[in-house]
């Protein structure tokens, strides 16, 4: 049997050792830095240990302690980069939620253009809510003015007038109404859904509004149709919780309501901002 060569992992390579231990079979004293097992022979951490192996084999032996040295130098260093990337995630969803994104209006139709919005909602909802179809009209009319690049309007409260004195108005054809009106573009505005709880349950909150929206172009190739359509809907609360007369008063969620059906409206004709997470204090 050959000398033994006392070699530390990385001191020297296999040439180095073969010309020092004279013998085609060797002693390989090493103190391994972690525990593995080879050919039968276990190694412990800190724990010197002698053992005869072949010239191949001791040559396997040193590549594999240098591989599991470099991966075990690899996993220390990707730690920092772990931890960082734990410590800043939440910062950075937290930018995410709370910051806003730009959203393109989906018709474009109403500029350089004379325009008028009319609302309409069933019976029961004008019942329950009389000012809803006026507020409605109003906000939407004036912001649209303000908003976009049309060359004329009709005010609002000329709108209702004409609905008033004019009852079978919701009868006549689309192009013969826009024409009644003057303008080349009527903004139609069915309001479909408006309420503050859920049917039988009058202790909580859980309000909804919905509309159908649609324009007619009465210089279009088509003005007996809607040019544009699209149907919004609005909830409040979003978040799961328990929210009654207690807590907010019947007005403050009708206003809100109201506002955030609006908004809906609205911005299907310009350019705006929304929010990328949407919230009840909103």
């Amino acid at each position: 049997m050959g000398g033994v060569v006392g070699v530390h992992d990385g001191d020297m390579g296999i040439a180095d050792i073969l010309k020092r231990s004279g013998s085609s079979s060797i002693r390989i004293r090493h103190i391994a830095d972690h525990a593995f097992r080879h050919e039968g022979f276990m190694m412990t951490h800190c724990q010197p240990s002698v053992y005869s192996v072949g010239v191949a084999s001791a040559s396997r032996v040193l590549r594999r302690v240098r591989a599991r040295r470099l991966l075990a130098f690899a996993a220390a260093a990707a730690i920092p980069l772990t931890l960082a990337g734990c410590i800043f995630s939440p910062f950075l969803r937290s930018s995410e939620l709370k910051g806003s994104h730009d959203v393109e209006a989906k018709y474009t139709g109403l500029t350089g253009k004379s325009f008028a919005v009319i609302v309409n909602a069933d019976r029961i909802t004008q019942a329950d809510f009389p000012q809803l179809v006026g507020q409605v009209a109003t906000t939407v009319a004036q912001h649209l003015k303000d908003e976009c690049d049309v060359s004329g309007w009709i005010p609002p409260e000329d709108v209702l007038a004409y609905q008033y004195k004019n009852p079978r108005w919701s009868v006549m054809r689309l192009d013969e109404l826009s024409k009644e009106l003057g303008v080349e573009r009527l903004i139609f505005v069915e309001i479909t859904e408006f309420r503050l709880t859920e049917p039988g349950n009058q202790y909580l909150w859980r309000a909804a509004a919905a509309a159908k929206v649609g324009v007619v172009e009465s210089d279009g190739v088509v003005n007996d149709n809607f040019a544009f359509q699209e149907a919004v809907r609005v909830e409040f609360p979003l978040e799961e919780r328990a929210i009654g007369p207690a807590q907010l008063p019947a007005q403050a969620v009708q206003v809100k309501i109201a506002k955030k059906l609006v908004d809906r409206i609205e911005w299907l004709f310009y350019d705006h901002e929304e929010k990328n997470y949407e919230s009840d204090a909103d």
